[in-house]
This record gives C-alpha cells, structure tokens and sequence, in this order.
C-alpha cells in the first residue's frame, strides 16, 4: 500500500480581516432630506392657499403642489372659457417643472429630478398663478444627501484564492435598468469597472455577481490587503467603503513514498491567477538544478523517472546510495515551499 507524507508550510486558507465600513459609506438606511427651517422662524404656511411641500421617500424626493382658495373669475373672463391658471417649480432657480392645471384648484405629486443634483445645501421654490391672476409662492431650503450606501459583510477567502464578500447597495433614482456603477480596487489598483443593474441594487448578493468574474487573490504577496469599492449614482455621487483582508498562503508540497519509503512521486499545489503561470518547481542537486517545471494549473507532478533523468543529464547517474535532493516551489504571489528529500 502506497503511503504518503504531506508537507505544508502554512495553512492554505486566507483569513478576511478587519472588514467594513472605514471611509465615507453612510448607514443602511441614512437620512437623505434635511428640510431647514427659515430664518427667523416665519410667518406660518398653512394660512397660504398654496401648500408646497417636499418629501424624502424609498428611492428619492417627491414634491407635492396643493392649492385651493384666492379670487376666482367667472369663465366667461378667460379668453379660452376654462378656468385654470398654471404653476412652476425651480430647484436651485432651474426650472424643473412648467405645466397648466384646470379648475380652481389644484393637487398634484411630482418626483424630483436627481439626475443632477449633488451633496449639500439647495433650494427649491414654486410660483403658481391662480385663477384671478393673483401669484403665489412657496419656497423650501434643505439638504441634500444622496449618496449610495454600502453594506459589506465579512468573508474569508476560498481554498482557491477567491475574495467575494457579500454586498449590499442602495441608490437613490434609477435611469433605465442601471442604478449606478462599481469601481473596484485592490491596493489602489483599479480591478474592474462595472454598471450596476436595477436587479442587483437594494439586495444582498456576492460581489462577484456585481463585477461579473471572481475576484482572485493568487498573485497577491502574503500579507495585509486593502479592497476599496466605490460605488457612484446615476449622479456622480460617490460613496467608497475600504475593507482589509490578510493573505497567507503558500503551494502545497506533497511527497508520495512506496511502502519501503522510497521516493516515487512530488505534487505540488497551487492556487490559480487569473492568467499566466501558477507556479515553478526545481529539483537541485548539489546545487545545480536538474529539472524544473512550470505549468498554468494549479498542479505540478514530477515522477521518479523524471528525476533519475535529470540526473542523468546532468552527468551525475543514478547512484545506489542515497543523496539529498532539495525541492524548490514557487508560486505567483512570490510565496515559496522548501524542502530537502533522501532519494536512491
């Protein structure tokens, strides 16, 4: 019966460390309408016959128009015979509505434009004209918060060097099926940029599915990583969230013996990069190297036929006594696994 001796020198898992929340990522959910009050506190609004008001709901502001009241005018005194008058709305004194109503009242809901509107202090005010001509205004100043917000849960990365916390994200609007975008970097080196889908907002879901491929940690050196996701409304607004995670792996080396201990087989492991070689191995024998491998998978095999080989090629035999082979790997991310072995 073959047995066989298993070398490691750490623990091939990578433990996710520190996780969440370090810069800018405001709570899940957070206040998006600030409405300030006027200065000097002001004459109340309701005893206006105009009612502007301005509302913070699930996925944005909504404004609200309500009128009754003021001089009416008989029909007749309309040059077109209807009774009506119209009404503006203006954000930061661009007009963002312009429409007529009929009757001698009015009461209407409109959603606030966000495609522009950035962080910080706005105002917002409304002109209707009444029925007898009589103009009435309205205004509002507030504050505006639409930043996204960023929710990451802590993970560990996979045996196959794979970083995919879960995520959440929320943003304010939506502009056709894309709520915003995704800029994702690892140790301030941009990974990918992606649009993020309406479908993919507002949930929990691996970021993997956000970014559309896995996230590879093999080529990382061991040690402390930083992973920033910065995720940016159909505004520009942006909201960045910084998480560390720890890695710590080394290839795996194992050593295959017959039942009478004699060498017949080394398989070294490695985790896979995203693209070129995963891994060296090199066999040395007083000093020299007598055989190397390399491949883009995740295992290399060097059988005991290949080694008496490489002896052979390098002028030294096969000698009946045992000599000290030295086995070298080295991975992608530059970790390394050394070991000496008695081969004959």
């Amino acid at each position: 019966m073959i047995g066989y001796i298993r070398i490691f020198v750490c623990v091939t898992a990578v433990t996710f460390l520190a996780i969440s929340n370090a810069y800018s990522a405001p709570a899940l959910p957070h206040k998006v309408l600030t409405i300030e009050a006027p200065k000097g506190g002001g004459e109340s609004k309701k005893t206006s016959p105009l009612q502007f008001e301005l509302q913070e709901t699930d996925n944005g502001l909504k404004l609200s128009v309500r009128f009754s009241g003021g001089k009416e005018k008989k029909a007749n005194e309309f040059p077109d015979g209807q009774v009506g008058g119209d009404y503006m709305v203006f954000l930061d004194e661009i007009i963002v509505i312009n429409e007529p109503y009929k009757g001698s009242s009015l009461n209407v809901s409109r959603d606030v434009p966000l495609t522009t509107l950035q962080n910080g202090k706005h105002s917002m005010r409304c002109e209707l004209r009444a029925p007898s001509g009589e103009v009435f205004k309205s205004k509002i100043n507030f504050i505006f918060d639409g930043s996204p917000a960023i929710s990451v849960t802590e993970a560990v990365v996979d045996k196959f060097g794979i970083l995919d916390p879960s995520v959440r994200i929320d943003f304010l609007g939506d502009d056709k099926g894309t709520s915003g975008f995704a800029d994702i970097f690892l140790d301030e080196r941009p990974y990918v940029s992606v649009p993020i889908k309406k479908e993919h907002a507002g949930k929990k879901i691996p970021l993997s599915q956000i970014t559309g491929k896995p996230l590879s940690t093999a080529t990382l050196v061991p040690g402390t990583h930083l992973l920033m996701l910065r995720m940016r409304g159909i505004s520009g607004i942006a909201t960045v969230s910084y998480s560390s995670f720890a890695v710590n792996t080394s290839p795996e080396l194992k050593i295959i013996q017959d039942k009478n201990n004699i060498f017949q087989e080394v398989i070294a492991t490695f985790i896979k990069p995203p693209e070129g070689y995963s891994g060296f191995v090199d066999v040395f024998y007083d000093q020299n190297v007598i055989l190397s491998k390399q491949d883009k998978g995740t295992l290399i095999s060097i059988k005991r036929a290949e080694i008496v080989e490489g002896l052979k090629k390098n002028n030294h035999g096969h000698l009946d006594a045992s000599i000290p082979l030295v086995i070298s790997l080295r991975a992608a991310n530059g970790s390394e696994n050394w070991l000496k072995i008695d081969f004959k």
